[in-house]
């Protein structure tokens, strides 16, 4: 559960950089 909440931190992290860049 842990490293699945971890992964979607990043996920969301990721999609917040990419959406801010494009």
């Amino acid at each position: 559960m842990l490293r699945h909440a971890k992964n979607t931190k990043s996920d969301r992290d990721k999609d917040g950089i990419a959406c801010e860049k494009r």
